[in-house]
């Protein structure tokens, strides 16, 4: 009598291949949060830039206008403005060769900073805050500035800028201490 070999059949059974699409799932799941992460996590570092960015410029307009923060013209609050729906749009006024007074070019860099919250930072949250000491003026440093100058300013500005770091809306806030 002659025995017939049965062939194996060969293969992946069903039970194999839903454990194989299980797994695979389970990786791509993993894969897509973690490129969820990277996103977020490289939006709060490009947000964090910008509001760098603005702190800086308007650091740096107060050291070119040094009468505007020796009069103090920078202090308080700066609130963003929504440049998308329909929001003022604030002219530059002190553009070149125009003659502009240090109120006038504080004024127009608060405007500014403005802008570019609104339009880097989410308009509805976005604001800063100049807080400058007064001015200390030592008797010994007046003479010294000449003819229509003023003495050095001698004290500090704190700026505070506030913004959301999310869609929620969960605030975040940083300060520099300065001396224009």
């Amino acid at each position: 009598m002659q025995l017939t070999r049965i062939k194996r059949a060969r293969g992946a059974t069903l039970v194999e291949i839903l454990v194989a699409i299980v797994v695979f799932s389970l990786g791509l799941l993993g894969l897509l949060s973690a490129a969820a992460l990277s996103i977020r996590t490289n939006s709060d570092a490009y947000t964090s830039t910008q509001v760098v960015n603005i702190a800086e410029y308007l650091m740096g307009a107060m050291r070119r206008n040094s009468l505007g923060a020796f009069r103090l013209e920078y202090n308080g609050a700066i609130t963003a403005i929504d440049i998308y729906s329909g929001g003022p749009s604030l002219l530059r006024t002190c553009l070149a060769g125009n003659a502009c007074t240090s109120a006038l070019q504080a004024t127009d860099d608060r405007n500014q900073v403005a802008l570019l919250m609104g339009q880097y930072l989410q308009p509805n949250t976005a604001n800063a805050n100049v807080q400058c000491d007064a001015p200390r003026i030592f008797p010994s440093i007046v003479g010294l500035a000449g003819p229509g100058t003023r003495p050095p300013y001698v004290g500090s500005c704190r700026l505070t800028m506030t913004w959301a770091i999310d869609r929620a809306g969960t605030l975040t806030s940083r300060s520099w201490v300065f001396q224009p």
